[in-house]
């Protein structure tokens, strides 16, 4: 797991680099003005039947009108667009998905891969993160203050403090934004129009010359490389990076000789995700509840952990006549004045309570453990 790790770390490295990765210094960008209707999309209306096709002029087109082509050259609006985005464009969306994987190709045909898959929605406030590396998987998931880790088979279900505010959407990844924030002007290149994940976007590739790959990627060769991103050009959507790629062969000093790539994107944005709780997580046992104003609580495999703001006394009594009331018998039971040590049987199961007194907010600590 330690290389699995070091993959996480190495990608979020690339995009924490700013300028050092570039040459020069962080200039000025000029203003752009908004695009016309016909640079976001034409149309061509096809001539009708029996008349020539209409003859073009190199004349501004009239408001509203869809402009003429007339040279195989693009159109001023079109050419040296300087790459601009949104601050915190993400923020602005309702939902999104994103994936982000990092791989590795030796000579031997053999790779090593990295991926994060992010879901977020704004209402309700949920997100979901998945990590897989080498065969093995972690995944995360919060709605509201409930949230969910597993590792491997097992869920682990927690409540989130008061103060443990959800992240803001797009903060817990890297930002290719961050990176091109800092460049010179000239560190990058127009390159035209594409549609990528459903999204027009304004495609932009880094000079090959500009940048310092080795010292990037730990390297100590690089033959050849690139970066590319895509910026959406949307007029209902803020600019944010919608795919970011980087491409890399050389020699590396951890993994040797072979091709690194770096993929980055933002798709099903402000479509209908749904996150729901995963549908194998630890519950209490049928018939049985948590303290009223339960809270700091852990659920895993067959265990329960809580506090519950109610003294030591009268938590005991709380769980010793709801065990009775469904159907649980008392087995070794060893009650105190500030704890309470027992188990209780039902239809082949066991149940284990520990109530402690937890000394700083005068409450309870309750621990219950399934068993057989």
């Amino acid at each position: 797991m330690k290389r699995q790790w070091i993959v996480l770390v190495a990608a979020l490295f690339v995009l924490s680099l700013g300028c050092s990765l570039f040459g020069g210094k962080a200039t000025e960008e000029p203003a752009v003005s908004e695009p016309t209707a016909a640079v976001v999309e034409k149309t061509t209306e096809e001539p009708a039947a029996g008349k020539d096709e209409p003859v073009t002029t190199e004349e501004e087109p009239a408001a509203g009108k869809d402009e003429p082509v007339t040279t195989e050259e693009k159109p001023v609006e079109d050419e040296d667009v300087p790459l601009t985005f949104d601050e915190n464009a993400l923020e602005g969306l309702n939902s999104y998905r994103m994936d982000m994987t990092w791989s590795f190709t030796k000579e031997d045909g053999s790779v090593e891969e990295f991926n994060i898959q992010e879901e977020a929605t704004r209402d309700p406030a949920a997100q979901r993160y998945t990590m897989l590396s080498g065969g093995e998987s972690i995944e995360f998931i919060r709605i509201d203050q409930t949230q969910w880790m597993r590792f491997g088979e097992e869920w682990m279900q927690t409540n989130a403090g008061e103060d443990e505010a959800m992240s803001g959407f797009g903060e817990f990844f890297i930002k290719p934004e961050e990176m091109f924030s800092g460049t010179d002007s000239n560190a990058y290149k127009y390159m035209g129009k594409d549609n990528v994940n459903g999204l027009n976007t304004r495609h932009y590739q880094i000079k090959d010359q500009i940048w310092d790959m080795a010292s990037a990627f730990n390297a100590t060769e690089i033959e050849e490389g690139s970066v590319d991103v895509w910026i959406v050009d949307e007029r209902d959507l803020p600019k944010f990076a919608v795919r970011y790629e980087v491409v890399a062969s050389g020699t590396f000093e951890d993994e040797g000789k072979g091709k690194l790539t770096l993929s980055w994107n933002i798709y099903d944005v402000n479509a209908d995700i749904v996150i729901e709780p995963p549908a194998d997580v630890a519950t209490l046992p049928e018939g049985l509840e948590l303290c009223p104003d339960a809270a700091d609580v852990t659920m895993m495999g067959t265990m329960s952990i809580f506090t519950c703001p109610a003294p030591v006394a009268d938590t005991i009594t709380f769980y010793t006549e709801m065990l009775e009331n469904q159907g649980w018998t008392a087995g070794d039971i060893t009650n105190m004045e500030e704890m309470l040590m027992g188990t209780w049987t039902k239809d082949g199961e066991s149940l284990s309570v520990t109530i402690t007194a937890d000394e700083e907010s005068g409450g309870s600590n309750v621990m219950l453990t399934l068993g057989e």
